[in-house]
């Protein structure tokens, strides 16, 4: 994926009301939502995930956002789905290139630890991905991964 590209106004204005423009504002915004998730209803960080994707210019044209998107995992000849909060993939090739699992611990209904679930979907959209490589008659991937940020190394003996 490209560098990020930011707006200098996110980087030199603190507040939304100061904001000069209407995008930055909403994307602090929904930060300032998601900083302080409401018990009562689904915290906007799925939301804020979406909106930064498209402010740092990861979704556009061909990459687009999706949320709770279920990815088909085979599991012990038993099929099942990871789903991710948001994801976000090329449209032109169909692959999954990143993935957001939002920690849900500070919800007092939510027992999942995060860490898991994001491993889970890695996983998922690896071999998601290298069986649409394999149906365009390419060669599987042995591993794929991004820098930088908190990753795990998938290889084809991970799962």
């Amino acid at each position: 994926m490209p560098s990020p590209s930011v707006d200098e106004g996110l980087l030199a204005v603190r507040e939304a009301t100061e904001m000069a423009k209407d995008l930055n504002a909403q994307l602090v915004n929904l930060l300032d939502i998601a900083m302080k998730p409401d018990s009562s209803e689904e915290s906007a960080a799925v939301d804020f995930a979406v909106m930064l994707f498209l402010q740092l210019g990861y979704a556009q044209r061909h990459r687009v956002s999706r949320t709770r998107k279920s990815i088909p995992l085979l599991i012990c000849r038993e099929w099942c789905h990871a789903k991710s909060d948001v994801c976000l993939v090329d449209v032109t090739q169909r692959d999954i290139l990143l993935l957001v699992q939002e920690d849900k611990r500070y919800q007092p209904d939510e027992e999942h630890e995060p860490l898991p679930q994001l491993i889970a979907g890695a996983i998922a959209a690896f071999e998601y991905n290298n069986r649409i490589r394999k149906t365009a008659g390419l060669d599987a991937l042995e591993s794929k991964v991004r820098e930088p940020c908190v990753h795990y190394t998938l290889t084809a003996d991970s799962y």
